[in-house]
């Protein structure tokens, strides 16, 4: 039985450095990055006048029209069709139930390369100046910390399809009043981690590993400081290069630990979890969303999954909801496969943005913004909801593999919301 908790805990705000976000964007990102097929659609002006009636619903002039802002497969090393496959499903589910406003919903999309934050600037600027109403992606954090500036000039509401940190919070130092991160709180989701590891398994030495960058410095920051809120240390702390292809010193190093929590991306966990069996160490693994691209991959061979937990927002291998089950249904009749979390999180923001529409009763970018405030949706990964951070995302589960790569939900998390960091 899948329990509810209140995943509150002390943060530690990460700063992350411009040499960080170079590292980042070598990796390949493929922890966050999936990328989908092309659409055609129009580019309308973003400011469609509307109309209401009297019953409450409103017709627009022209079709709402929204920008997509990442690779398809194909495209660069890392773009896979999850993100589009995702969106597109969703375009065509709000199409057929009458589209918004009286007018069938458009889309666009530009190639957003992840590994390359130059190019990620060219891509954002070139999608605003078709005057979207709204714009979805982004696949990698470093991602967003680029062209931030960039988003706040442009005035148009960005849902971001990645995890959220600190640094995206309104007010934060990669934040902006038009920034609204789909996926959850990084922090919350690690130090729920450490909750479960140590309240529910009732483990004390706990080892931590991450990326030696932006992405894993800040996991391994919540993951000490949730430690340290339990009155404990890490047993030991390993971090190593995004592209490690060898972590036996890493390894070694949680010899004699109860537990390692590992954030990092799908080629070095799956290279953690491979050398933790060749060194004889049988002890729980706690990971995020990037060991599953590792598993659907066929990165880690099943054998080495039974003692693996993943938190994250949700998992469509595991569904925890109606919604996400129902979701699961639709993407497999219409692409013949399950689906990713990433494109959970892309059929989501497409159902966020045009709730928003709705009831900002305009295609207006600042009235479709305002209303991103107080708007609330049900979705396939997510209850959405902006907290003060303009986090939409607050909850997870911890989902349990076995050695058969089965997963069970074994426990589902309220996480804290996030304060603005004004």
């Amino acid at each position: 039985m899948t329990e509810m908790v209140n995943a509150s805990r002390a943060r530690k705000k990460s700063m992350r450095s411009r040499g960080a976000l170079a590292a980042l964007a070598t990796v390949g990102l493929v922890a966050v990055s999936a990328c989908g097929s092309s659409s055609s659609g129009g580019s309308p002006s973003a400011a469609s006048t509307s109309s209401s009636t009297s019953s409450g619903s409103f017709t627009l002039s022209s079709p709402l029209t929204l920008g997509f802002l990442w690779e398809v497969k194909g495209e660069g090393a890392y773009g896979i069709d999850d993100y589009q496959d995702g969106a597109l499903l969703a375009l065509q589910q709000i199409n057929a139930a009458g589209g918004v406003g009286g007018q069938p919903v458009k889309d666009f999309r530009v190639a957003t390369d992840p590994t390359n934050l130059q190019s990620t600037v060219a891509s954002f600027l070139q999608a605003a100046d078709k005057n979207p109403s709204v714009l979805l992606g982004m696949a990698a954090p470093s991602q967003v910390e680029a062209i931030t500036s960039q988003l706040d000039r442009a005035q148009i509401p960005l849902l971001a399809t990645t995890t959220a940190d600190l640094q995206f919070a309104h007010g934060g130092q990669s934040g902006s009043d038009y920034l609204w991160p789909i996926g959850a709180s990084d922090p919350e989701t690690v130090s729920a981690g450490i909750d479960y590891l140590v309240n529910t398994l009732h483990l004390k030495k706990i080892g931590v590993m991450g990326t030696n960058e932006s992405f894993g410095n800040a996991a391994v920051a919540s993951a000490k400081a949730a430690l340290s809120a339990l009155g404990l240390k890490p047993y030991a702390v390993a971090q190593y290069s995004p592209t490690a292809t060898d972590l036996t010193q890493q390894v070694l190093d949680m010899k004699g630990a109860d537990a390692v929590l590992d954030w990092g991306y799908p080629n070095p966990l799956a290279v953690q979890l491979k050398q933790f069996a060749q060194n004889g160490i049988d002890i729980p693994t706690m990971s995020g969303t990037g060991i599953e691209v590792a598993i659907q991959s066929n990165l880690v061979p099943k054998s080495e999954l039974g003692n693996l937990y993943v938190n994250e927002p949700c998992n469509p291998n595991a569904p925890a909801s109606s919604a996400m089950e129902s979701f699961v249904a639709a993407y497999k009749a219409k692409y013949g496969s399950v689906p990713t979390q990433n494109a959970a999180y892309s059929y989501d923001a497409v159902k966020v943005a045009v709730a928003a529409v709705e009831q900002a009763k305009s295609a207006d970018p600042k009235a479709i913004n305002a209303a991103l405030k107080t708007v609330s949706v049900q979705g396939a990964c997510s209850d959405y909801h902006a907290d003060g951070a303009q986090f939409l995302a607050h909850s997870a589960q911890i989902t349990k593999y076995s050695s058969t790569a089965a997963p069970t939900v074994v426990k589902r998390i309220t996480l804290a919301p996030t304060a603005d960091q004004s």
